[in-house]
């Protein structure tokens, strides 16, 4: 405790400032494969693979099937295509907007 006797405020404004203002923006990646591949499989698989899915008026069933089978082996990294899928099917199904 003897050491810490400089206030946090003039800390931060000091050396950790410095280190931090001269850092470049960083961002970070959600796990959305990840999610598509664990929790959120079989809600996936609900969403967009039903019979009433109004992606389907766009896009072939067997293709969305595909895609997910070969995304779930990690044959391919489909997790963009998929989780854009996701959003319009949710975002159809609750504003009830038709898509064919």
């Amino acid at each position: 405790k003897a050491g810490f006797t400089v206030p946090i405020g003039e800390w931060i404004n000091g050396p950790l400032q410095s280190k931090i203002s001269r850092r470049p923006k960083a961002g970070f990646t959600v796990p959305i494969g990840e999610w598509i591949n664990g929790p959120l499989q079989s809600s996936t698989r609900e969403l967009l693979l039903t019979s009433s899915s109004e992606v389907h008026k766009i896009v072939r069933p067997k293709f969305i099937s595909e895609m997910l089978e070969q995304h779930q082996s990690r044959k391919y990294d489909h997790a963009v295509r998929l989780w854009n899928l996701i959003c319009l099917e949710t975002w159809a199904q609750t504003f009830k907007v038709s898509l064919g």
